[in-house]
């Protein structure tokens, strides 16, 4: 086994699925915060460690939440839309969780890549709704931008949005299809194994 890589994709998961989109659906609302409450930045010029915890541990705990809708979008949304492509959607699944390998496979890596592009589809494509949300917000108090600006800008997150969840949708029925490919070749080793081992 490669631990290297191993550690790497460990390290990266998280990154990529909670980091990033909790980061996005946060940044907009603190600066609200110091808009609302100059207090607040002074707090953090003299309390930085504490606040960048703090901080942190919020960005975090959205990321997970985001992460938590995903699954749940996932489960009602596009796994009955798998299924209307594969009525063995769920057997499949659970098949496949049953799955123990001595070698891991190539198609069982390409699935854990696609399943990580999933997440990161899943999440941030909803972590941009607040952060339109505070952008807007943010505007709306600070005045920074134009209005056709802000307008042009809301409408290419909205586009990305849609096509983060097209491309979801996407990934899902991809990994529906390598699932049937992999236990299709699963079973068909077993059974010449089991074949091999009959007394003649």
């Amino acid at each position: 086994m490669d631990l290297s890589s191993t550690f790497k994709g460990e390290i990266f998961r998280p990154i990529a699925t909670i980091a990033v989109p909790g980061t996005f659906a946060t940044t907009p609302f603190l600066f609200l915060l110091g808009s609302y409450f100059p207090g607040f930045i002074n707090f953090w010029d003299k309390h930085d460690s504490a606040t960048t915890f703090l901080v942190i541990m919020v960005v975090v705990a959205v990321g997970l939440l985001l992460e938590d809708f995903g699954a749940r979008i996932e489960h009602h949304v596009l796994d009955p839309s798998c299924k209307k492509h594969n009525s063995q959607h769920d057997e499949e699944w659970y098949k496949y969780l049953q799955l123990s390998f001595e070698k891991e496979p190539i198609g069982h890596r390409y699935l854990r890549t696609i399943t990580l592009r999933l997440k990161f589809e899943l999440a941030f494509g909803l972590s941009l709704i607040p952060f339109l949300i505070g952008l807007v917000w943010l505007d709306n108090r600070t005045h920074l931008l134009e209005s056709t600006t802000v307008c042009l800008f809301g409408l290419c997150v909205s586009a990305l949005i849609l096509y983060l969840m097209y491309e979801a949708r996407s990934s899902s029925k991809l990994l529906s299809k390598i699932r049937t490919k992999i236990l299709s070749k699963y079973e068909d080793v077993e059974a010449n194994n089991k074949w091999a081992q009959t007394p003649i």
